[in-house]
């Protein structure tokens, strides 16, 4: 089975939706937050973020991201957690 390596954002901004996420989908989706030269990974990661925090996780990845539950999509999730770690230690100066 072929999957899509990088998570797709337009699916997943659906998925978000259509489970209720409305509001945090659009803030997301309206985001200039940048880390480098990441701004579409940044995003990628805060949706990561949100649906571990609502326990969508499982449900998300075989609707929107199934390569997310393979050994190498787990290895890219970890990638866009990083990213938003980063990404917030940037915003605080830690980095």
């Amino acid at each position: 089975m072929e999957y899509k390596i990088t998570l797709p954002l337009f699916d997943a901004y659906d998925f978000l939706y259509s489970n209720g996420l409305e509001q945090e989908c659009g803030e997301i989706r309206n985001s200039s937050d940048q880390f480098k030269s990441y701004t579409s990974s940044v995003r990628r990661a805060k949706i990561i973020k949100l649906v571990r925090d609502k326990y969508l996780f499982y449900d998300f990845c075989k609707i929107v991201y199934p390569f997310g539950l393979t050994d190498k999509g787990k290895m890219q999730i970890k990638f866009y957690e990083n990213i938003l770690i980063r990404f917030h230690a940037q915003s605080r100066h830690i980095i």
